[in-house]
């Protein structure tokens, strides 16, 4: 297995000046959240992935390599592209850390194929 880390912006949570720790519903939100985006990879659904994620304009992903993808547009390209150029992928979320920031939940991971 290969690991493929990662780094995502999930739903507006409540504003916040400073990193916090998520309270149980709210975890138990982001490990849905994960849950839909390993189903959006397994049937190469970019509008299912792009689900996953905040229609704020200022949203982000980091790509497994490193490269930052800014708003929303540039982010479903992304997917679009990624899913486009598969016949099929599978993977396990096996470490992830959820981060409350602003009005958002940053989710730092590593997803295993």
């Amino acid at each position: 297995m290969h690991p493929i880390c990662f780094f995502l912006l999930f739903i507006p949570l409540v504003a916040s000046a400073q990193s916090i720790s998520l309270d149980e519903k709210t975890a138990a939100d982001m490990r849905e959240l994960d849950r839909k985006l390993l189903e959006a990879h397994e049937k190469l659904d970019a509008k299912l992935a792009m689900s996953t994620f905040t229609e704020k304009k200022d949203a982000f992903f980091i790509l497994p390599g490193g490269q930052l993808m800014k708003g929303t547009e540039a982010m479903r390209k992304t997917w679009e592209d990624f899913f486009a150029a598969l016949e099929w992928i599978h993977g396990d979320i096996k470490d992830i850390s959820y981060f409350r920031e602003g009005d958002g939940v940053i989710a730092v991971g590593c997803v295993f194929r």
